[in-house]
Order: C-alpha cells, then structure tokens, then sequence
C-alpha cells in the first residue's frame, strides 16, 4: 500500500512539474524585472555546440529560474521563512549588522575572469607603445568593504581569491579597498546598505587615485557641499532579498562650483543634456539612475566653456556613473560601457587620441561579464 501512494505521490509530482513548466514556456517571458532591477534570463538557443557545451541546459536551467510561475510571490515566501529559522542570508543576501544587506559572491569558475584579466594587461601594453598613460581600477564588492557589518564569524577568506589573482596579474592595478573599510568602519556613509554601489564619497576614493596616478590635483573634498536628494532610496539588494529588512538608503550628490558647466551628449539616442545628474529618475524605480541616466554604449562629458582640456577616456561599468563628476572638474570625457557598446574601442581611440584611458570596473563585473574581453578587438 505504502509502495503505491509512493508511486502516485511521484506521478503527481511529475505532472505538477510538467503542468508548470509547459505553463512557464507558454506564458509571456518577463524581460526586465523592476523589482530586482535587472534582466531576466530568456529561453536559450539551440545548437550542437550549445548543447554539447553544456551551455543551453545552464541556460534553461537560468530562464526556468527565472520565468517560473509565481516565481515571485515564491521567492518571498521563501525568504520569509528562512529569516524565521534565524538564518542571515537569503537569495545570496548576507543580512549583515547595521541593516546592510551584502552580496554573497558565488563564483563556480573564474576562468572568464583571468581572461578579462589578459584582455585587460593586453591593452594596457598597447596603449603604453602608443604612449597613452592607463589606469585600472577595480571597484570593491560589499563583502569586501564591510567585514565590520558581516555576521559573526561569517567565513569570508575565499572571496579575497579575485583580488590575489587581479593583484598578481595586474601589479600596476588601482584600488581603494582599504580606505573604503577604514571609513566605514568609522561610521561614513561611504557604502549603501540595500545596493551595491558605493555612494559618491566612495567614488571620491576613487577619484582621488585615479587622478593621483595621473599627476593632477585632487580637489580636496572640503570643495564639495552635500545635496540631499531622496530619503528613501532602495536598491538592487533591497529588491533581491524582497524588502524585509524596512532599511532605507539616502540618496546625494556631491557638488562643487562648476559642475553645471557641462554637456552630456548620449551618443546612443542621440540627445543632450545640461547636467550629470537626471533627477527625474527620483520618481523611478531604479533611482540610481540619477548618476549619467543609467548605462549607455558611448556618452561625452564637455566642458561648455570651450576651454582647450586634455580627454580622458573611460571604459566602464556602473560603478563609474556616480564617480563621472569628479573626473569631469579635469578632463573632457569619452565614456564607454562594452557591455551596450557596439563598435569598437580600437576604432574610437584611433578617432578620439585620448591623452589618458581610464578602466572602471566593479570587481563583480569583472568576475562575471566577458565584456573586457572585447578590449582586444
């Protein structure tokens, strides 16, 4: 008796997972997520190499993930129980102290990483022939930052690897790591709690070695006054651990005589703005935004005076959206994202004769995104 409720126990499962998933492929795929502000995953191309790879069965694992029926309502469900067994993370969210939610880096293979890294030191090589001065840059992660707001005796040693193997390759590479935990440690608003970006004090860590390496005066940052912007901003994070926490970040930017004195010319829709900060995004759902718009292939930062200025030329991710202003006190920019960017960088440094190239990536990017790689063509 008991072998045979077994039997329909598992025949009704099958049904129920079959029911589901023709459901799923029959439904509407949902290409963006405004909750979790990111793309969602679509079904995977079929081809020998795909699936002798191995990439179309990870890839449809990924849109079933993503695409499944009340997928939503079932991940909050889910988060809601393990945060009432005690547990400190959810959905790859370490609940940290302080109400800072950190990214749980869970990387299977950093074999793209190492390829970005190459890709990366290649150009560097090139552009040193040519005489253009590079500097790389790699925008820490929460959990490197914010070891004082980790769980107790949350294990973290692996999570340094990327950072060996960046240091390694790239000896000349950039970083502000230390002084970003210094400061948060002290109680600086340096990091957002429910996104992971760093906020504009962070960037101005950034900023200030970049420039250093570059031989030019830092603006000190007794130049900048605060301008509050929104008081309840909630990020990426916030939305992937499906708002439990009640924390809300702040939203500022920091502003200095002249910074009005500029044109953004978005060379991917062909429109032009007079500021570097778009605050009607305030209203929007993925408010950091406010920082250049969002990402695009190809955007110019001007000064409006007509002052003859040296051009520095960015390669980018998110990270440097927020980070833009300060680089723009000195330079005229030319700012590339190769993740949306479709031509190529070769063909724009040639055009442009850029006097300094800047490479601005968030480490996590860097691990998980082939991007970089196309620095090489």
């Amino acid at each position: 008796m008991k072998k045979r409720s077994d039997i329909l126990l598992s025949v009704i499962c099958l049904v129920l997972s079959a029911v589901f998933g023709v459901i799923t492929l029959a439904k509407p795929q949902v290409r963006f997520s405004e909750r979790e502000n990111r793309v969602m995953a679509s079904f995977p191309r079929i081809s020998l190499r795909s699936v002798m790879s191995g990439e179309f069965s990870r890839g449809l694992g990924d849109f079933f993930e993503d695409q499944f029926l009340f997928r939503a309502d079932l991940t909050r469900f889910h988060a809601l129980s393990e945060l009432s067994m005690g547990r400190r993370e959810n959905n790859g969210v370490i609940y940290g102290k302080n109400g800072y939610l950190i990214l749980k880096p869970e990387y299977d293979d950093l074999s793209l990483f190492r390829e970005n890294i190459a890709a990366i030191d290649s150009f560097c090589s090139k552009m040193s022939d040519r005489g253009i001065e590079t500097a790389v840059f790699f925008a820490p992660r929460g959990i490197d930052v914010l070891s004082d707001y980790l769980p107790d005796g949350y294990p973290h040693e692996r999570e340094k690897d990327v950072w060996n193997i960046a240091e390694s390759a790239l000896p000349y590479m950039l970083s502000a790591n230390r002084e970003i935990e210094e400061a948060i440690g002290e109680g600086k608003y340096l990091w957002y709690k429910t996104d992971h970006h760093w906020t504009p004090l962070g960037a101005y860590e950034c900023y200030e070695k970049v420039v250093t390496k570059f031989d030019k005066n830092v603006f000190d940052i007794s130049h900048f006054e605060i301008e509050n912007i929104c008081d309840e901003f909630y990020g990426s994070i916030d939305s992937r651990s499906e708002s439990l926490s009640g924390i809300s970040d702040k939203l500022f930017l920091l502003r200095c005589e002249g910074d009005e004195d500029k044109l953004v010319v978005n060379y991917d829709i062909k429109e032009s703005s007079k500021s570097m900060y778009f605050k009607e995004y305030l209203s929007a759902k993925d408010k950091y935004k406010v920082f250049m718009g969002g990402n695009f292939g190809h955007l110019g930062v001007y000064s409006k005076s007509g002052e003859e200025r040296e051009t520095l030329l960015v390669i980018k991710d998110s990270f440097a959206n927020s980070a833009i202003p300060f680089f723009a006190i000195d330079y005229e920019l030319e700012v590339y994202d190769l993740r949306y960017f479709e031509g190529k960088i070769s063909d724009e440094i040639d055009k442009i004769s850029p006097d300094k190239i800047l490479i601005l990536y968030g480490i996590d990017t860097a691990v998980s995104d082939g991007s970089l790689k196309l620095l090489g063509r």
